[in-house]
Formats: structure tokens, C-alpha cells, sequence
């Protein structure tokens, strides 16, 4: 029964494909009269197919390991069982995507998931992120990349679930903005700590704080008695100046 419901289903996928290019020699209108549901009375029509064994190969269900060049997917129908696997390279992803009934896609919120979530709402599909820690506990056996993309889709289908809300473009504008400004942050705390390390080590002592150290740097520079030596009298004005490029970049940062 297995093998006969998984010839069925690649029958299936071809008589879609198939249908997607008859859709695009007909010409736009005809979307508008395809629906899904059609779709799905006419696939089963053409193979002859009960109404339990379509439901059996209906995906409804996509559990997608998002990646760099490699994307793995884990596909289940409405009650929740295992249709099939499947391995895409970067460049088929949007392809076979696009070829599907629109179904529910859901992935773990990593670097490049509201990118692929937009592109996935424009061909119908509902997209769902979830948060690291949520899909971990679901993971079943050793740890590849199949088994995390059905640790997704098992954790999606738990009613208390917590989703983590698509990103817009403008959206993650924003949130960038913020991440170089909490870099320059970090690297102007580090230049400072830094300097008043060393100079305590000369006997110089600058009271914590960025403020303190902007205003007194410069009269340590005039003063020719600190005891520094000829090296640290040429590496304290390049500090400075890295400093204060530091300090104009977060101001910039700031007034963006």
C-alpha cells in the first residue's frame, strides 16, 4: 500500500507541474478560477484516488531546516503523518515551493528565516517561526538536519506554542540599526578601558566613565611632566584619534 500511495504521489507532483505550465500558456486569468481545491478534486480525478488516500498524500505540513546552500524539508498531511522528505539546493528552493497547494511552512527563527518567510507569503503559503529553545526538546534521535526540520514541525503542532512574528524589511532595518550601534558601543568601551589601563600603569589614574577620559586625554597630552615616555607621547594622540572617529560614528549612529 505504501509503495502504491508513493507512486501516487510522484504522479501527483508531476500533474502539478504540469499544471503550473499549462497555467502560464493559458495566461494570468486562469489563476483566478484554479483554486486549490480544484486543483485537488482534479488531481484525484485524473488518478483515481479514494478521499482517504488523497488526504494520506496531502501535504498540509512543511517543516523547513533553513541553511546556507542546502535546505532539508519535512512534509506531514492534515493528521499529522509522514509524507516524505526531501533535499533542495539553494536555487530549487523557490521553485518546488512555489509548485505546492498552499500549506502551512514553518521554520526555526535563525539568520535568513524572514527572508525565506517573505518570499513564501507571496505564493500563498502561511509561514510560522519558532524560537530556538521550543523546537530543541522535539528533536528525536541523533541530530542532523532532517531530524531538526521534523522537531519543527512537531513543535508547531502544539496548541501552546509561542511564534516568533515575521520581520518586514523595515523591521530589520531598524534592527541592524541598532546591532552597529551596540558594536560601536563595545569597541568605544574597549578603546577606553584599554587607555586607562595602561596609563594607571604610569601612575596616570582616570575616573571610570567614557566622559572622564574624553576630558582629561587631551590635558594629559599638554602635560609635559607625566613622566610618560616618548613612545606612549606618539601613541596617545593616534588613540585619540581612533577615539574620537569612534565616538563621531556612534553620534552619526545616533542621529541617523
Amino acid at each position: 500500500m505504501a509503495t502504491n500511495l508513493q507512486k501516487k504521489a510522484k504522479k501527483h507532483f508531476i500533474f502539478c507541474t504540469l499544471a503550473t505550465l499549462i497555467y502560464t500558456d493559458n495566461g494570468v486569468d486562469t489563476l483566478h478560477f484554479l483554486t486549490a481545491s480544484q486543483w485537488a478534486k482534479m488531481g484525484a480525478q485524473s488518478f483515481h484516488l479514494t478521499e482517504a488516500e488523497w488526504v494520506t498524500m496531502q501535504i498540509t505540513t512543511i517543516g523547513l531546516y533553513v541553511a546556507k546552500t542546502e535546505f532539508h524539508l519535512f512534509t506531514v498531511n492534515r493528521a499529522g503523518t509522514f509524507v516524505k522528505k526531501k533535499q533542495l539546493k539553494r536555487r530549487q528552493l523557490l521553485v518546488y515551493i512555489a509548485q505546492l497547494e498552499p500549506c502551512l511552512v514553518v521554520m526555526e527563527a535563525c539568520g535568513g528565516a524572514n527572508h525565506w518567510a517573505r518570499k513564501f507569503i507571496t505564493f500563498g503559503h502561511e509561514v510560522k517561526l519558532i524560537a530556538q529553545q521550543y523546537v530543541k526538546p522535539s528533536v528525536k534521535g541523533n541530530k542532523n538536519d532532517y531530524n531538526d526540520a521534523g522537531a519543527v514541525v512537531e513543535a508547531a503542532q502544539r496548541p501552546s506554542m509561542r511564534f516568533v512574528p515575521i520581520k518586514s524589511i523595515e523591521q530589520q532595518d531598524v534592527q541592524n540599526f541598532h546591532r552597529q550601534r551596540e558594536r560601536i558601543k563595545k569597541e568605544r568601551q574597549a578603546m577606553v578601558n584599554q587607555m586607562r589601563g595602561v596609563l594607571a600603569e604610569y601612575g596616570i589614574v582616570i575616573p571610570i566613565g567614557v566622559t572622564s577620559l574624553h576630558r582629561q586625554l587631551p590635558l594629559i597630552l599638554e602635560d609635559t611632566d607625566n613622566g610618560l615616555t616618548c613612545y606612549h607621547d606618539n601613541c596617545l594622540p593616534s588613540f585619540l584619534k581612533n577615539y574620537r572617529q569612534l565616538v563621531n560614528a556612534l553620534l552619526n549612529a545616533c542621529g541617523a
